[in-house]
Order: C-alpha cells, then sequence, then structure tokens
C-alpha cells in the first residue's frame, strides 16, 4: 500500500518493518511499537492505519477500539504530537478520522524513519480450555491455582507491496506468573506452518519470562489471533499446593473430630484433641505460611480456595461449639 493524502504534505508511509516490545502485566500489556517507514515524497504530516478492513491494527484492540497512547517519540526520541480527527478529515482528507494516526514530523522522499509508539492496552484473561471440553474443565477446576491465555494478534499496518518484516517480544512483567513455553511454541508453530501469508517465521526467544519470534507476513494478510498462555511461578506453585492440601487436611481432621465428639464420651474425645491438637496446630501454621508467601494477585482458582476456606471455617466454630457443649455438659 502507497498511498498519498491531500493536504499540507502529508503522505501514508510505507511500513517496512515493525518491531513490537510488550510488557505483559496482570491486567494489561505496555507496548513500545517501533515502525520503521519511509515516504515516496517529502511531507510534514505521516499517517497511519489504526483500522483496516474493521480489524484493529497494532495501534487499536482487535476490534478497533481505542488504546491508549501514552507518548509517541520520532527519529531522535523527540516527542511528537497526535494530529486531531478534525484536522485528519478535513485537511488531510481522511475519512473516517477514527481509521488513522497521523502525527506532526517532517520526512525526506525516500528515506527512511523510526518513530516509537508507547501504548497501554487492557487484557481480558480467559481459560485454557473451551466450554466445551468437559473432561478439562473438571480437572482446572481441581487445581490450587489457574493457568489462561492472554490474546494478541498478528496482523500489517502500511504494509510494503511484497512482505513486511515483523518482531515480536514479550517479557512477563509478573514476578509469581510464568509463559507455558512449550503450549506457547506449539499454537505458534501450527499457525505459522499453516498460514500460507507468514513466511521465514522463527522462534528466537522461549524462557518462562521471556519469549520473542520474527516473521514475515503477507500485505493482505487478515489479522492472526494467538495467545499468550500463563500460569502459576515454578517457585509459587509448591505454596499453593501446600495451601490447598494444608487445607483439605485441616478440613478432614476438624470433620473427623467433630464425628468423634459426637459419638464417643468426653474421656475419650479429650483424648483425640490431646493427640491431634499438634497435628492441626502444625496445619493451621502451614496454611497461614503459604497465605504469607503467595503474593495478593496471584492466579488462584478462587471459587475452590473460598469453598475450601469456608468449609473450614464452619467445621472449627463446630469443633469449637462441641467441646463447649461437652464441658459445660455436666453443669447442664
Amino acid at each position: 500500500m502507497n498511498s498519498t493524502a491531500s493536504g499540507l504534505g502529508s503522505c501514508m508511509p510505507i511500513v517496512e518493518r515493525i518491531q513490537r516490545f510488550i510488557r505483559v502485566r496482570t491486567r494489561e500489556f505496555l507496548e513500545e511499537l517501533i515502525l520503521t517507514f519511509k515516504c515516496d515524497k517529502p511531507a510534514d504530516y505521516v499517517c497511519f492505519e489504526r483500522v483496516r478492513n474493521n480489524s484493529g491494527t497494532y495501534l487499536a484492540k482487535l476490534d478497533g477500539g481505542h488504546v491508549l497512547i501514552e507518548r509517541v517519540a520520532g527519529p531522535g526520541n523527540e516527542a511528537l504530537s497526535i494530529l486531531p480527527g478534525d484536522f485528519i478529515q478535513n485537511v488531510l482528507g481522511l475519512s473516517p478520522s477514527s481509521n488513522y494516526v497521523c502525527i506532526e514530523v517532517h520526512v525526506d522522499a525516500g528515506k527512511y524513519y523510526t518513530v516509537r509508539f508507547h501504548l497501554r492496552k487492557p487484557i481480558v484473561h480467559k481459560p485454557t480450555y473451551t466450554p466445551t471440553q468437559a473432561l478439562g474443565e473438571i480437572v482446572a477446576s481441581l487445581l490450587p491455582y489457574l493457568a489462561y491465555m492472554i490474546e494478541d494478534s498478528i496482523t500489517t499496518l502500511n504494509a510494503p507491496p511484497n512482505a513486511q518484516m515483523q518482531y515480536v517480544w514479550a517479557l512477563l512483567d509478573e514476578e509469581h506468573m510464568d509463559f507455558k513455553v512449550e503450549d506457547m511454541k506449539s499454537e505458534l508453530n501450527k499457525i505459522f506452518r499453516k498460514n500460507p501469508a507468514i513466511s521465514k517465521w522463527e522462534i528466537l526467544v522461549s524462557t518462562p519470562k521471556s519469549f520473542a519470534f520474527s516473521l514475515e507476513i503477507g500485505p493482505n494478510a487478515v489479522p492472526i489471533t494467538y495467545n499468550h498462555y500463563i500460569t502459576l511461578s515454578s517457585f509459587h506453585r509448591p505454596f499453593s499446593w501446600v495451601y490447598y492440601i494444608t487445607g483439605i487436611g485441616v478440613a478432614v481432621l476438624t470433620l473427623f473430630l467433630v464425628i468423634m465428639g459426637l459419638i464417643k464420651p468426653m474421656e475419650t474425645f479429650t483424648n483425640y484433641l490431646i493427640v491431634t491438637a499438634p497435628i492441626l496446630t502444625t496445619l493451621v501454621l502451614l496454611i497461614l505460611g503459604s497465605y504469607l508467601t503467595l503474593p495478593r494477585d496471584v492466579p488462584f482458582n478462587t471459587r475452590l480456595i473460598t469453598v475450601l476456606v469456608l468449609a473450614d471455617t464452619l467445621l472449627v466454630l463446630a469443633l469449637a461449639l462441641l467441646v463447649i457443649i461437652k464441658v459445660l455438659s455436666p453443669w447442664i
């Protein structure tokens, strides 16, 4: 694509290379989008596609919705101004103006320039199973932590007539979470092999905290969605299991004591309490230690943990009430 917008020395450039540096956080992407481009004539204003064929480019959400552009930096890292919609439509002649992001920067014909967009994009977590995968849903519901996906896309923006080079580097900027590397590699390899619009692809880095790949994509390619697979980090997973198992242990032991209190005389029940008190105390301390070790904002299976905590609380209260009744029964 190489068209010239009418008006005051403006151009729709050809973007030869796109570099995306993404910091993945719990609720958002912090992205630096670097575009390497050239114009076919001198211009004072340069415009990039924000929406193309009703789909968002890297300057929009997948559905074309707006993202927060915090800063735009020019070739010399100077701050650049984004032009208002009225100027884009009435002066530069691009309609609808919401489909474009235009900046004020002087460029010469045929020279390569770079511009950096600093973006903040909200994200939505999705479970790693679909509603039709009943077994997967059951298994996931029994784990103390969750694995989830964050959707992203591969698309073009002001593409050249042959192919556009793209580089994507994602850093998981959360200490308590890891990329599920093998799942991400498997999904991307399938997408790259099956899509004729993609060529020269390569996975460059694949670690629990960092994932990078490069590719060339054809100019008429439709947006391709893929996922960042994320789970609780290998350091924190054991603590989540301790939290989970000790919670079950407290529930089982407390239920056993309640049953013994109902069917056994006071003397026998007291012996059970004496024997199990150190075990129950140890389990409670393990739960407390795991709770203090685990960060607050983690992908816990909150429904499972809530049910477990509620069951433990009710059983401990029932045990305490039973002990009080047993102690006071001789005087009642």
